[in-house]
């Protein structure tokens, strides 16, 4: 809860001044043309943008923070750095993303722990916290992100390529799906899928799948 608490601010952050590039930017056939958009409006997409690439790693380190303390910062924001790195699946990029922060928030969490747990000299208590800690977690959670980017991030290729290819059915049928995803778990990975999904689209020229999901989003609250 404390890290989707934290996360929020940079997901809405992201999001409004994305959408105030977009709308600001010259329009063509096939979407916004920022090539040919004044400085100002290209750099309020590179802010908007910025602000949605830190969000995994604020939500694994605060994730990370909930459940161990201060010295569980840095084994969480390392791990969520790292499920941000773009990863080739299946010819696209894409990352572990949300889901990976998640995880990864979790299993940082437990390993610092356990390591404050361990039984050490009193004289080497004082810096445990500061570098003994700090380094051993975020090794040792770095590496499990590591081993886990390509698997997390082929899941999320496969829940796309499902999205797409439910596109050349039923746009009521597809509309439904993301609905259901976006309301089912209200903000977890079931819904983040769809919306990233949506953000997606957009960048393709298609802006209906977004509005689907726009107005799904609206709904539970």
């Amino acid at each position: 809860i404390i890290g989707v608490t934290h996360v929020i601010p940079f997901i809405a952050c992201g999001g409004i001044l994305i959408a105030f590039a977009i709308a600001m930017a010259p329009m063509t056939a096939t979407g916004p043309d920022f090539t040919n958009a004044p400085a100002f409006v290209k750099n309020m997409l590179t802010i908007g943008d910025a602000a949605f690439k830190l969000f995994p790693a604020v939500l694994a380190g605060y994730i990370a923070f909930g459940m161990a303390g201060r010295p569980g910062l840095v084994a969480g924001f390392v791990g969520g750095f790292i499920a941000g790195l773009p990863q080739t699946v299946d010819g696209k990029t894409v990352s572990a993303g949300f889901l990976g922060a998640l995880l990864i928030g979790l299993v940082a969490g437990h390993v610092v722990n356990l390591l404050k747990k361990l039984k050490i000299p009193k004289m080497f208590r004082p810096v445990m916290p500061i570098i003994v800690i700090p380094v051993l977690s975020a090794s040792v959670t770095g590496l499990i992100m590591l081993a886990l980017n390509v698997p997390l991030a082929s899941v999320m290729v496969h829940m796309g390529n499902f999205l797409e290819g439910m596109q050349s059915g039923s746009q009521i049928l597809l509309a439904m799906v993301l609905g259901a995803m976006i309301a089912f778990d209200m903000g977890g990975p079931e819904n983040k899928a769809a919306f990233f999904f949506g953000m997606a689209m957009i960048h393709q020229g298609n802006f209906s799948i977004m509005g689907a999901c726009a107005a799904a989003n609206c709904t539970p609250p």
